[in-house]
């Protein structure tokens, strides 16, 4: 609830002189830590599916806290700042957690927040250990949506000019901008609106070679994850082939990347977040989410798994790896060539959900869920572990 007291953890830390904090949810003695950054407007507690995301990874025993961090963009600063300040700030909260023992930091951007993903990629002084973009959305094209192509084009058009006259710092008048970004200046106005400006990350206009050149910044595992119904998208985007071209072109872009169903921008749809939260459990963990899931496979094969190499955290057959255990999805039957699911076995309404049960698998032993039986599980294969998952249908 919006209206609920919560409990966090302030920790102050500096940056371009002076003292900023970062709020952490979860337990204040984990290794690990996800560094939350939103997007624009947005700061501490305003997004709410991170809390049941800290809850979550607590939960799942992950040895996970998140931090919600404030930066000179949060709030309304956005239109005064640009990603090279938010860099600098992110980067010394990075720093911070490297002093308190913090062993593995994932930076995780909601929205514009992504852009700062992309960005810092490229930060080899302080580098975190992976990147999740969650509602990675075209600000030049939300802006469209709303907003007049004319007044848009001569808003760019003056931004450009009082740039190239070195006044990028001043601020546009509010009847030359949209009112949602308001307070802006020419130069954060021109990089996010202009077509090949400093923010234009994620446009769907952008040729394959760009596209390719900023998810290949990235070289450290990043997953997407869109919003299905995300209204801040123009209808003609199509957003399933927008991650399939980012998976496609960017060598370390997660193989977990995805549509989150049903889902609006903010996630604040209750499936959209629990679907959020099966994503980011086995990427943020790598392989040693394996120890987790053995525990939930039958005691004959436990002793098999627990002798298992476990692939290299940047292994390419380390994500299919979590995959299969810890998520259930639609699969088809290799005998009967009909519908089922495969996967951890947790979440087999969900993998069937939307398939019509004349559909359904016919093979048997059934599955029970509640009152409801279900089609046997699907076979798989994982690269090196065909002794443990039986083969594929």
């Amino acid at each position: 609830m919006m209206d609920t007291p919560f409990v966090c953890i302030a920790h102050p830390f500096e940056s371009a002189g002076n003292i900023s904090h970062a709020y952490e949810y979860g337990p204040v003695k984990a290794r690990k830590a996800i560094i939350f950054v939103g997007g624009l407007g947005d700061g501490p507690h305003t997004v709410l599916f991170v809390r049941p995301l800290a809850t979550h990874l607590e939960e799942s025993g992950l040895d996970y806290s998140v931090f919600e961090i404030r930066i000179r963009s949060s709030f309304t600063g956005f239109g005064y700042s640009s990603l090279k300040k938010d860099v600098e700030d992110i980067a010394a909260f990075v720093r911070y957690l490297r002093g308190i023992d913090k062993q593995k930091i994932v930076l995780m951007g909601h929205s514009t927040g992504s852009q700062d993903c992309v960005e810092y990629a490229a930060n080899e002084d302080d580098p975190v250990d992976g990147f999740i973009l969650q509602g990675p959305v075209s600000d030049r094209e939300a802006a469209a949506i709303h907003v007049d192509a004319e007044k848009l084009r001569e808003s760019v058009e003056l931004a450009a000019s009082m740039i190239a006259e070195g006044r990028g710092d001043e601020m546009l008048r509010p009847e030359q901008v949209a009112h949602t970004f308001e307070p802006i200046t020419a130069y954060r106005w021109h990089s996010l609106i202009s077509k090949g400006g400093d923010d234009d990350f994620f446009s769907s206009d952008l040729d394959e070679e760009t596209v390719s050149r900023i998810w290949n910044r990235f070289q450290k595992p990043a997953m997407a994850l869109y919003s299905a119904e995300d209204e801040h998208v123009p209808a003609h985007v199509d957003k399933q082939a927008l991650v399939d071209l980012w998976k496609k072109l960017g060598k370390n872009v997660h193989p977990l990347s995805g549509l989150i169903p049903g889902a609006g921008h903010t996630v604040k749809q209750p499936d959209g977040q629990a679907w959020l939260n099966d994503r980011v459990s086995p990427f943020a963990s790598g392989p040693e989410f394996l120890a987790v899931c053995i525990r939930q496979l039958p005691t004959s094969t436990q002793a098999k798994a627990a002798k298992a190499e476990t692939p290299h955290p940047d292994s390419a057959h380390n994500p299919p790896l979590i995959f299969v255990f810890i998520m259930c999805m639609g699969a088809t039957c290799g005998t009967c060539s009909k519908r089922t699911w495969r996967g951890c076995g947790k979440h087999i309404a969900s993998a069937m959900d939307g398939i019509s049960e004349d559909e359904w698998c016919t093979c048997t032993p059934r599955v029970k869920v509640g009152e409801k039986d279900y089609p046997p599980a699907a076979s798989f294969q994982v690269p090196g572990l065909s002794w443990l998952t039986g083969g594929s249908k």
